[in-house]
């Protein structure tokens, strides 16, 4: 993500027009600076603003012109285009360092594992529990796993999970929206999805899923072959009976579509090859698409699909233009 388009990514945020996708983002670096998630209030921005970047100096070490940056965020006639470039630009800092190719990172709480766009990872927990992880994901646990909770956190992207079964020891999977909770039994869940929806696929086993935010329900136990759909902008949830394989076949490098909007499509081809797609005129809406590709080239997937449904497209290195 260029440094500008956080600066608008910001601006929206602040204005309450970004999506929930977009909200997640700003939100989970807010999250990481703090260690817990906030929701930022324009009437606290300029003690906010402070606070946050005070952190930030200290977590990257950054100490040039610092005196000067904190001056200006402690003087009430800031400009408020000047705080959202300072945003902006730690902002940019953060992302840029989450891109980085699938780590191992530590602080004083939490191993981190990321992932960009196209990589696909196969972590093994110290419980022998096992977690795949898609590409452009973030995941991470406390440092104490083996206490009597493990508790992991799926940040962003989408994960599969296999866990040990230890009846004495609850394995519970973290999002910001929406907990849930197993003793032992193997599911995928995608944080956010491209409507801005938390969704839960049970492969084996069951689990509980309870509101982190809100109302804090208790929204059910599911089974094998349920599907959960959480709307986090509503607070509307259904569930479904779904074939399983379609939503885990990405482990096996399998990308599935089932009835799937342009949208949908979009947000799958961009993490699976790292790309950018743009429509010429506008996003198609009342199109689906199904099929199943294993191992094939953006070209190809590409050409397969403007059969199902008529468009063109060019592709030019990381960006694609759809014409429809």
């Amino acid at each position: 993500m260029e440094e500008k388009e956080l600066d608008a990514l910001l601006e929206r945020y602040l204005a309450g027009t970004a999506s929930e996708r977009e909200k997640a983002i700003i939100e989970a670096w807010f999250a990481e600076v703090n260690d817990k998630p906030f929701i930022l209030n324009p009437a606290q921005l300029i003690p906010s603003a402070q606070k946050m970047l005070e952190e930030i100096a200290r977590k990257t070490n950054y100490t040039q012109k610092k005196r000067n940056i904190f001056h200006l965020i402690t003087t009430w006639k800031i400009a408020a285009s000047v705080l959202l470039s300072l945003f902006a630009y730690f902002a940019f800092l953060w992302v840029q360092q989450k891109n980085q190719p699938i780590s191992n990172k530590t602080n004083t709480k939490y191993f981190s594992y990321h992932t960009t766009p196209g990589q696909k990872a196969k972590l093994t927990l110290p419980d022998s529990s096992i977690i795949w992880l898609n590409g452009n994901s973030s995941i991470r646990y406390s440092k104490n796993l083996t206490d009597t909770v493990r508790e992991i956190f799926l940040d962003k992207g989408e994960a599969f999970f296999a866990v040990k079964e230890e009846i004495q020891r609850p394995f519970i999977v973290h999002t910001m929206y929406i907990d849930t909770k197993v003793l032992g039994t193997s599911f995928n869940i995608r944080a956010l999805d491209y409507e801005g929806n938390y969704v839960l696929s049970v492969s084996t086993g069951a689990v509980q899923v309870k509101e982190r935010k809100g109302k804090e329900r208790i929204l059910g136990n599911y089974t094998a072959g349920k599907q959960l759909s959480y709307a986090v902008l509503n607070q509307i949830y259904h569930e479904k009976q779904v074939k399983v394989s379609d939503f885990i076949a990405w482990k096996e490098q399998v990308l599935v579509f089932r009835d799937a909007s342009f949208l949908e499509v979009k947000q799958q081809l961009e993490d699976w090859y790292n790309i950018k797609i743009t429509f010429t005129r506008h996003q198609p809406k009342n199109i689906a698409f199904t099929a199943t590709f294993k191992n094939e080239s953006l070209h190809t997937v590409l050409q397969a699909l403007s059969k199902i449904n008529p468009f063109t497209y060019t592709i030019n290195d990381k960006e694609v233009l759809i014409k429809h």
